[in-house]
């Protein structure tokens, strides 16, 4: 092998699908993977830099492409000032790449919110990686809204969706919105053409509805099974739905109270392996503890064990860190580490349709951490750069 100037990851385990393989190095040029092995097919000589794992486990980064922040920010209203920190955040995590979620039913805060975020994709992060925007809303079902801002007195035509895409460089990854709204076909379709994800949330579409959107180009379901309508025998809804369609990936919000874990076992089942996302649907609070907090919107939520709520007693978004949910995949659906890894890492980079990401191979992108069989995470690396160490 020719003489490198970068990083040398050494002494790890790999916990893929098949098993877990032990004495593995990963070796960094710049910002790319150029060698896994066998540690003993690598010299330390060759690498200026090198991090001895001590048999902790190698993994790609984290991906978390439903989240709105964390640490007591979110993405809504984070400053220029703060932004840095909450990206640290998301690092020490585990996760090295985000979308910024922002709830598009308050306008004026999404405009606000779209000018620091593309500041931000501009000079980069000393944390986290910014993919994007995932806009939730503003077309989505008012009987389905959940925590969403919705504005009854001023609802957003469709003739609006081009000011929502362009405030951010075009840089709009997916839109949850409720197909079945009037012209929801027309938005889809333009959506598609504009390169946008199309994901169904908060909507009360029929199984037929779905089938037909799908037809258009729809092929994502936002925190499955919560604010949708549900499988029946006589009418399979929007998770009938879901699950038969192959083209559909289906985001989960895996902590024990958004969805039982034997539905998200029934799932699975239906989806395979590779159509499973895993998400947080964090909010500002993750991290922080028991307590009430106020989102955007003057939206009172109120964490109690773990869980947050409204004052009504609906979820709010969760606390959830994406560590941690790959955690539960492990304990709540008995998947081996290297599998539940899969649904927050390859799963989500395929889903948004990026190459190299999430994977350790010769020739992808070095965003990886080292971490125990707990998810605790102890190094993260992002683009090659050591950005986080416990």
């Amino acid at each position: 092998m020719t003489e490198q100037s970068g990083l040398l990851v050494k002494n790890g385990r790999v916990a893929t699908a098949n098993g877990i393989q032990t004495n593995i190095a990963v070796g960094i040029n710049r910002n790319r993977i150029v060698f896994i092995g066998n540690d003993t097919r690598i010299s330390d000589e060759e690498y200026p830099s090198i991090i001895d794992a001590g048999g902790a486990f190698i993994s790609p980064g984290l991906i978390d492409s439903h989240t709105h922040g964390g640490a007591g920010y979110d993405f809504l209203t984070v400053a220029d000032d703060e932004i840095d920190q909450l990206l640290e955040w998301y690092a020490s995590n585990g996760v090295t790449a985000v979308l910024a979620t922002l709830s598009a039913g308050l306008k004026d805060g999404y405009l606000e919110a779209c000018q620091v975020l593309t500041r931000l994709v501009k000079k980069g992060s000393p944390g986290a990686r910014l993919l994007g925007i995932h806009i939730e809303g503003p077309y989505i079902s008012k009987e389905k809204k959940g925590a969403q801002p919705f504005d009854e007195e001023n609802p957003v035509k469709i003739t609006d969706v081009d000011e929502y895409l362009g405030y951010f460089d075009d840089a709009v990854r997916i839109m949850t919105l409720a197909p079945e709204i009037d012209r929801g076909i027309e938005l889809i379709d333009h959506l598609v053409s504009r390169n946008v994800i199309c994901s169904v949330g908060h909507s009360d579409a029929t199984y037929e509805e779905i089938i037909r959107a799908v037809m258009h180009g729809l092929n994502r379901s936002t925190h499955t099974f919560n604010t949708m309508s549900q499988l029946e025998h006589h009418s399979p809804g929007i998770v009938g739905a879901v699950m038969v369609c192959d083209e559909i990936f289906a985001e989960i919000t895996l902590d024990g109270s958004h969805v039982h874990p034997g539905a998200v076992k029934a799932l699975l089942k239906a989806k395979g392996l590779d159509k499973m996302i895993l998400i947080t649907d964090s909010i500002q609070a993750s991290g922080l503890g028991d307590g009430e907090f106020i989102r955007p919107g003057d939206r009172h939520i109120y964490v109690k064990d773990n869980v947050a709520r409204l004052k009504s007693g609906n979820l709010a978004g969760s606390v959830l860190t994406l560590n941690q949910a790959v955690k539960n995949a492990v304990t709540m659906l008995d998947l081996p580490l290297g599998m539940a890894l899969k649904l927050a890492t390859q799963n989500v980079a395929n889903s948004l349709g990026l190459k190299n990401f999430g994977i350790l191979k010769e020739g992808s992108v070095a965003d990886i951490i080292v971490h125990d069989e707990e998810m605790n995470i102890y190094k993260t690396i992002i683009d090659g750069r050591l950005v986080y160490s416990s």
